[in-house]
């Protein structure tokens, strides 16, 4: 069973499956989540909020919701677009890394 990321958009909340359809639909529409997972660990800020729209949509749809591309985007607008961002670093981190304890953030890509 996938891990899951949830977010709450327009009062419901969804468990966002980091599954391997979700993972292969945000490669196809915005990128691949393991490029954009390194760029994040580098410090690169590796979205557009077109594309954090696309990624919470995504998983969103997978989890359930039937709210089209553009309403989501309204809702993340309402939510605040740092949400929106920290529900889209979860869920690639889920995917990439197994689900790390706190959003993908940048980083010198060391390891100490």
């Amino acid at each position: 069973m996938s891990k899951t990321v949830e977010i709450k958009l327009n009062g419901n909340t969804y468990a966002m499956p980091a599954s391997y359809k979700v993972a292969k639909e945000i490669g196809q529409r915005v990128g691949d989540p393991l490029k954009m997972a390194i760029e994040a660990e580098r410090g690169e800020i590796p979205w557009t909020f077109e594309s954090v729209v696309d990624i919470v949509h995504i998983g969103a749809k997978a989890a359930g919701c039937s709210l089209d591309r553009d309403d989501v985007g309204d809702a993340l607008m309402d939510a605040g677009i740092p949400a929106a961002l920290e529900a889209a670093a979860n869920l690639i981190g889920q995917i990439v890394a197994g689900g790390p304890a706190k959003p993908i953030k940048g980083g010198s890509g060391k390891k100490s």
